[in-house]
């Protein structure tokens, strides 16, 4: 069974295809969770999956005004570790 506390281990634990891969399936039924979005994008950028983490990035800043600057902040990370 797929839980939060799981996604939050895997990405604790900088184990990016799990915490991608849980993520995922966690934001079918819980798509407005932003907190496993954040994990989310970062480990599918961690990845190389850039194009897919910009996407859910975009995806977020267009249903979360209020928390438009961290999404950003996080785009700029992706964009560095991406160079």
């Amino acid at each position: 069974e797929v839980t939060r506390d799981a996604i939050r281990s895997a990405s604790r634990n900088g184990d990016a295809a799990t915490c991608a891969f849980l993520a995922g399936r966690w934001l079918r039924d819980h798509p407005d969770d932003l907190d496993v979005i954040h994990d989310y994008a970062t480990m599918l950028y961690k990845l190389m999956r850039y194009e897919e983490a910009i996407r859910v990035y975009l995806d977020a800043i267009e249903r979360f005004p209020d928390s438009r600057w961290g999404l950003y902040n996080q785009m700029g990370r992706l964009h560095d570790f991406r160079g």
